[in-house]
């Protein structure tokens, strides 16, 4: 289950049972906003709040989709027989980081990808053989980090939206010295 709080922070999306709900962020009743035929998972709000873009299994893959908060106006972002996952929309609202496997014919990794919103344009952003996933934008929309399994299985890396470069973030298992500290950071215990 997946949960996203819209801009305004007054409702929030949650996937559950293959469905995108709303329900007031004070508590309330929860409105089904997709059918039960999506499988729609991950919601993620347009900072406008016009929008919640999730992923939903139709003909074949899974692919993005958006749905007004009030449950109108449901239409596909994606096409095609491919895996597209996790949306993750750009702090101006024109664009859509996601993870997908359209990149290999085989379908056997997968990359971050972006659609603009307005034209339906895609572009590959990461080209890597390894598992690319989980984006996320900076606060400038000038780069996307994401999740991956390169080098070390687990890290984090980043690409440039404009060139994309890619660097290293960080390795998950970098620098993971269990003493006192990293231990109460972790662990959420006291120092003595």
């Amino acid at each position: 289950m997946s949960v996203a709080v819209s801009p305004d922070r007054r409702t929030l999306a949650i996937d559950l049972q293959g469905s995108i709900w709303t329900l007031p962020a004070g508590g309330g009743d929860a409105k089904r906003m997709t059918d039960v035929f999506n499988d729609a998972r991950q919601p993620a709000w347009s900072p406008d709040g016009r929008w919640i873009a999730f992923f939903g299994y139709r003909d074949g893959g899974y692919d993005i989709w958006a749905v007004a908060p009030d449950g109108t106006g449901q239409h596909q972002l994606t096409w095609g027989p491919f895996d597209d996952r996790e949306p993750a929309w750009s702090h101006d609202g024109t664009r859509i980081a996601f993870s997908s496997d359209r990149g290999d014919p085989l379908g056997s990794d997968y990359n971050i990808w972006m659609l603009d919103v307005r034209s339906g344009a895609l572009r590959q952003l990461t080209k890597d053989p390894s598992d690319d996933y989980m984006p996320a934008w900076s606060p400038d929309d000038r780069e996307i980090a994401f999740a991956s399994t390169r080098e070390s299985g687990r890290g984090v890396w980043a690409v440039n939206v404009a060139d994309g470069a890619e660097h290293g973030l960080r390795d998950a298992l970098d620098e993971l010295d269990l003493n006192e500290r990293h231990a109460a950071l972790l662990f959420g215990t006291k120092l003595p």
